[in-house]
């Protein structure tokens, strides 16, 4: 580190050293944010007044909130000789909580037919489908962008960093994702990212889906 900076003509010390042009460009954010929070205040009060109920929903989710009767109708596994795969059983919990929670919003990196991550009947997060076009793989309930499904493809690397955009910015959503574990390591520093958020929150008063 210390040949780099030399090289680069960098000063040694202090050991982070921020530049007096780049900081007072960063710091012109704060102007640029105190305005976008102000117009956003504003759109949120406008949105209270013509759906207070959705809104009331909304700021349920942003605080981190359950909705009554949640975990209502998810299913007890008794033990069997048998047994059930987890992935199997995640699904059946998944798709209890889907009607319930309407903030779940996430996907798969592989075909949800094996890791069980399909929301049934919500449909797929995708521009609507165009007369003739082939629609298949919707998960029920057709392509748009109401869909609650995502479809990542072999991208494990990019998933992860979209479901924890999600969890983080969108609206209080809920983002579960599915890896095939031969291949989970793609994941791996999203999946600490994520543990280090969900360490640093503030506790919720009940279980929670794990984001």
């Amino acid at each position: 580190m210390k040949r780099t900076k030399q090289a680069l003509g960098w000063p040694l010390e202090p050991p982070f050293h921020v530049p007096q042009a780049a900081l007072e460009h960063f710091r012109r954010a704060l102007a640029r944010g105190e305005r976008a929070e102000a117009e956003w205040s504003v759109r949120m009060q406008a949105y209270a007044e013509a759906f207070p109920a959705l809104c009331a929903e909304l700021q349920g989710r942003l605080r981190g909130e359950l909705p009554a009767g949640w975990d209502a109708e998810i299913p007890s596994f008794p033990a069997d000789d048998k047994g059930m795969a987890t992935r199997v059983a995640g699904g059946m919990v998944l798709n209890a909580m889907a009607s319930r929670l309407p903030a779940l919003f996430g996907g798969s990196a592989d075909l949800d037919p094996s890791t069980h991550t399909a929301m049934k009947g919500q449909g797929t997060f995708n521009p609507p489908g165009s007369d003739g076009v082939d629609t298949q793989g919707s998960d029920g309930g057709g392509w748009s962008l109401t869909g609650r499904n995502l479809h990542f493809g072999v991208r494990e690397h990019a998933m992860g960093a979209i479901v924890n955009g999600l969890a983080a910015k969108a609206f209080g959503a809920s983002a579960p994702a599915a890896v095939l574990l031969s291949r989970y390591g793609f994941t791996i520093d999203h999946v600490v990212l994520r543990a280090h958020r969900l360490l640093a929150a503030p506790k919720r008063s009940s279980a929670t889906p794990a984001n």
